[in-house]
């Protein structure tokens, strides 16, 4: 006579079918969960750019000479503020006014996951460490960019990359798990792509 229930045999199998399931579909899950932190890092970037244009285009009330809204990229840190400049002196060739004079106020502080990092900045032939990325105020948004070096194209590029999925920090080195955010200084254009 056969007892209902499972024998020892069948419970091996079973755990055993188990762990290679899982064996195979835990690395999977943990390369979609860096991926997806590397869209989301790419997203929030954008969004901030967009934000800082909205708020060059938003009507102004009170006292305050709002010359402009920036953000500052940097290859080396791991945040990027949304900044309101005030009161700076003009100067031809920038959308914000002098460097170092006027009054500049946080108002959008962004971080990214400790996984990703912006790990270059370039017009596709210069590579620069950081840029200032600038929106004038008024009625048409006028754009500018303030890099440590100069550069010439009108498109820059900014390449994400998850340490995570690529141990390396040659931006040549596993491009096909980075992400790209391309931004055009002539219209103001965001756009993202891989």
């Amino acid at each position: 006579m056969k007892r209902p229930g499972v024998t020892l045999i069948e419970l091996l199998v079973t755990l055993t079918v188990s762990a290679i399931l899982l064996a195979i579909f835990i690395p999977a899950f943990r390369t979609f969960e860096e991926k997806n932190n590397l869209t989301q890092a790419a997203q929030q970037m954008r969004n901030a750019l967009f934000r800082s244009q909205g708020f060059a285009l938003a009507p102004r009330q009170g006292s305050l000479n709002i010359n402009c809204y920036s953000i500052t990229l940097s290859t080396t840190t791991a945040e990027y503020d949304v900044v309101e400049v005030t009161n700076a002196d003009p100067q031809t060739g920038s959308v914000c006014g002098q460097i170092g004079t006027g009054s500049v106020a946080v108002i959008d502080r962004n971080l990214f996951t400790p996984s990703v990092r912006l790990i270059s900045i370039s017009d596709g032939v210069i590579g620069v460490t950081s840029c200032q990325f600038q929106f004038g105020v008024g009625e048409v948004v006028t754009y500018g960019v303030l890099c440590d070096q100069a550069l010439t194209g009108n498109e820059i590029t900014l390449q994400l990359r998850n340490s995570r999925l690529n141990e390396s920090s040659d931006p040549q080195s596993g491009r096909e798990l980075d992400q790209f955010l391309t931004f055009n200084i002539v219209t103001g254009t965001v756009t993202i792509g891989e």
